[in-house]
């Protein structure tokens, strides 16, 4: 097996197991023995076991739809329909990962150490930084805390879709919830303009 592929079958694995059960009883020898890997295998692609392996999880979902050389001519009177897009996509992916988002938020909810990790994956994947370089293209006033809003705006829009798919009815619909977003972060930099 090469190493893309196993790479592959041990997310793959990890996904389908982390949907049909607790991931907190999920061990890396389990997800290696299910993908068919030894666990040297599994090792040599996520060193730090099943907190990378959840990290490539999120970084292939973000990587779908965020390419950062889109963000780099990024300006504000384009902001509107660029939310409006990755609302949409990063809603849609996470509809289309709906069993694999309620256990994950099953497993941070009952082991409150996995934060931790999350807090890894956040700055191993930048998101933050990444955030508050458009925030500062777009003009918004160099701040201290400028990486405190921008993890402000990805916990929001975060939190409020994941909550919109697993206890649907927040909104009427995907369009009032991708409307609502885009307008409140539309205001939200425009008011510090």
């Amino acid at each position: 097996m090469d190493d893309r592929n196993a790479k592959d079958k041990i997310i793959d694995t990890s996904i389908r197991m982390i949907e049909q059960q607790d991931y907190n009883k999920i061990t890396t020898n389990h997800i290696a023995k299910k993908a068919g890997v030894s666990i040297g295998t599994l090792y040599y692609h996520f060193e730090k076991g099943k907190p990378d392996i959840i990290k490539e999880i999120v970084r292939r979902g973000y990587a779908e739809f965020l390419d950062e050389t889109n963000l780099k001519n990024l300006t504000l009177k384009q902001l509107p329909a660029f939310l409006n897009s990755f609302l949409a996509k990063y809603l849609e992916q996470h509809r289309q990962n709906e069993s694999f988002l309620i256990a994950a938020e099953a497993a941070f909810l009952s082991n409150r150490k996995l934060f931790k990790d999350f807090e890894y994956i956040q700055n191993e994947l930048k998101l933050v930084p990444l955030i508050s370089n458009v925030l500062k293209q777009l003009g918004y006033p160099q701040k201290e805390n400028l990486d405190e809003v921008s993890k402000f705006l990805l916990f929001l829009i975060d939190s409020i879709t994941h909550r919109h798919i697993i206890y649907e009815g927040i909104f009427f619909n995907d369009k009032d919830l991708i409307h609502f977003l885009t307008e409140f972060i539309l205001a939200f930099i425009k008011d510090e303009l």
